[in-house]
């Protein structure tokens, strides 16, 4: 068991719809490449038969920066389309229901509120304040770190919706008082970048 995916982690199954033998999409955004890596990644571990013809999944990405998408029937094709972030969130919604056997239904979903974000309070020295499972992941040895638990970290955010993280604790201390000097401006900018690329903001207390 690889606990990084937590439930993420997809199960094969055999009554997979035949539209997920088949994924037809150029998308060009960051958020739009990510839903489809996770899309491919998704079906395979699901078990879907790769087919070069008939019904298939359309990956449509719209313009605009919003986080709505589309789910629609073309025959016995699924066409799901929406700007980048729309795609991922719709991407994970229909891994989910894919995953739990549950029907797929045509429609439309768009996030009820524009923030929607964790604050873990991670200290500068890798402690976590009032945390119980662990080091702080975006900190170690009083420096800000990327790796790959940051783009698990930033997967298992964007399956559920959510669109933003703050990296440090809300009572700023140590080392954590550099954050806005440029001392760590490299380190914060790969951070956000891995974040960004699923479509989660980063944040940092003051």
């Amino acid at each position: 068991m690889d606990y990084s995916l937590l439930w993420l982690d997809w199960k094969k199954r055999d009554d997979l719809p035949p539209w997920t033998g088949r994924i037809v999409g150029d998308p060009v955004s960051l958020q739009g490449k990510a839903a489809m890596r996770e899309l491919r990644e998704g079906f395979r571990e699901l078990g879907a038969a790769d087919t070069a013809g008939g019904p298939c999944l359309r990956l449509e990405e719209t313009s605009g920066d919003g986080e709505n998408f589309c789910l629609r029937r073309e025959g016995e094709s699924l066409i799901l389309s929406g700007p980048g972030r729309g795609l991922l969130y719709g991407v994970f919604a229909l891994l989910r229901q894919l995953a739990l056997g549950e029907e797929i239904l045509p429609g439309t979903s768009a996030p009820a509120r524009p923030i929607r974000m964790l604050d873990p309070w991670d200290n500068a020295d890798g402690s976590i304040e009032r945390g119980y499972a662990g080091a702080s992941f975006f900190f170690s040895e009083g420096k800000p770190v990327c790796n790959a638990r940051t783009r698990d970290y930033a997967r298992l955010l964007a399956s559920v919706g959510l669109n933003g993280c703050c990296v440090n604790n809300v009572n700023v201390k140590g080392e954590a008082l550099e954050l806005l000097t440029g001392k760590y401006d490299r380190e914060l900018r790969e951070i956000g970048k891995t974040l960004g690329e699923y479509g989660v903001s980063l944040w940092i207390c003051v």
